[in-house]
């Protein structure tokens, strides 16, 4: 493995967001809710990991 555990960390929830956005027909709100967060939640999760 490489990279530290926060690299690992972030790389396993980027995957997680961009396919459950996929799943999702890239509608954010019905991706918030399956993740059990807001919509703003995944605004700035999306923003932090560069995905948006």
């Amino acid at each position: 493995t490489k990279g530290t555990l926060k690299e690992m960390l972030e790389q396993v929830e980027k995957y997680f967001l961009v396919e459950c956005l996929r799943e999702h027909d890239n509608n954010k709100t019905s991706a918030a809710k399956t993740l059990g967060i807001t919509r703003e939640g995944l605004h700035k999760k999306l923003k932090q990991l560069n995905i948006a």
